[in-house]
């Protein structure tokens, strides 16, 4: 059985870069979101096609998930990803998929949208704010995967952000990152704490310490010249 933790572990890193990036382009942009015809528009020019998921309601701090809502008169295909995470939910055994309603006390919408954005290979997510609440959009922007290009020093902020905003197994979740990113590992562990030093194909270095309990202790681009990377 797959937990909603660990997948949330697995992904979080990348999923809150991709947000980082999609911030980037549409920051202070115009927008407009058509949900007949499963389409964001970013300043009356960009188009992307999106996707609902769910949404969240503020008086009683609930989501509610896309397949479950009764009140949707939707196309299929703007609630494909829905059904695809429930589907998932059904066949790993995570309740957070397959139940229609959540509290917002136990998991938020955006870590929801986090770990459903890269199941469904989506590009980022999107919020659209209600009047009582707000919606959830996936979106398929290439751009996004075109700048998501393995820059060390955005890692390290990244990660920092990540784990300062969510409560995740540290050591776990930045081996996550580095696998999604395409870093090689050497891991040093012994009893009190995790070495990592990791390179990827553009001989790009990133290091990393975590204490006896797996928290962060440590996290930089700089490797010391006299720990060369094991192969």
């Amino acid at each position: 059985m797959t937990t909603f933790q660990t997948l949330f572990e697995q992904y979080a890193a990348i999923a809150l870069e991709k947000q980082w990036v999609l911030q980037d382009l549409i920051e202070e942009a115009e927008w407009r979101v058509d949900l007949d015809e499963g389409i964001l528009t970013i300043n009356d020019s960009d188009t992307f096609p999106v996707q609902l998921i769910g949404s969240d309601a503020d008086a009683d701090q609930s989501w509610l998930w896309a397949w479950a809502n009764p009140h949707l008169d939707l196309p299929a295909s703007v609630l494909q990803a829905a059904a695809t995470i429930r589907t998932f939910g059904e066949k790993e055994q995570v309740a957070e998929f397959t139940q229609p309603q959540l509290s917002l006390q136990s998991v938020t919408g955006h870590q929801l949208a986090m770990v459903t954005a890269n199941i469904c290979n989506a590009d980022g997510y999107f919020v659209s704010p209600y009047d009582g609440g707000s919606i959830f959009l996936l979106l398929t922007a290439p751009m996004v995967q075109a700048k998501m290009k393995a820059k060390p020093t955005r890692m390290v902020n990244v990660f920092n952000e990540l784990i300062d905003t969510f409560p995740i197994n540290h050591r776990r979740g930045f081996i996550a990152y580095l696998n999604a990113k395409g870093f090689e590992a050497n891991i040093n562990q012994t009893e009190d704490e995790t070495n990592i030093i990791a390179r990827n194909k553009q001989n790009k270095y990133i290091r990393a310490c975590f204490d006896e309990w797996d928290r962060l202790v440590e996290l930089t681009t700089t490797v010391n010249p006299d720990e060369k990377f094991v192969s």
